[in-house]
């Protein structure tokens, strides 16, 4: 992508503070759920997210040095694609950041629909909240 080249991907405030993240952490760190933004001349207009990926310069965790950084955007409904029956519907599932921002989609059996910014769900179902943490699964 021509857009792409000479990008300083620091200049953008969302990536920024997940390139600070992933330095002092020394693992992978995501933006913020962004919606209706455009990025190197390709408008997202629904919900997605940057991952990064630090790449260094030896496998061996002592003395290693991040050299580098894999950027991956993906679009959260997709995540919520195909996971359910077509039977199983009103499956609310909240995605919270590392900053706090929490955004909600519902899911009826194949697909996802987005919410908004905020905690949708209904709290009578509280007792089967189920969590994850994107370190765990990436890291």
């Amino acid at each position: 992508n021509e857009g792409r080249v000479m990008y300083n991907e620091y200049s953008d405030c969302h990536r920024r503070r997940a390139i600070n993240t992933m330095i002092k952490t020394g693992g992978p760190a995501m933006t913020e759920i962004l919606v209706g933004f455009e990025d190197h001349h390709h408008f997202f207009d629904e919900p997605a997210s940057n991952l990064l990926y630090p790449v260094f310069n030896q496998f061996e965790e002592k003395g290693r040095l991040m050299v580098g950084f894999v950027t991956i955007t993906f679009h959260w409904l997709g995540t919520f694609w195909n996971i359910l029956p077509h039977n199983i519907r009103g499956v609310v599932a909240v995605i919270e950041t590392s900053t706090g921002q929490k955004t909600s989609f519902r899911v009826d059996g194949k697909f996802g629909e987005f919410f908004g910014e905020g905690d949708y769900h209904d709290k009578k179902w509280e007792h089967m909240r189920r969590s994850s943490s994107v370190y765990r699964v990436y890291a």
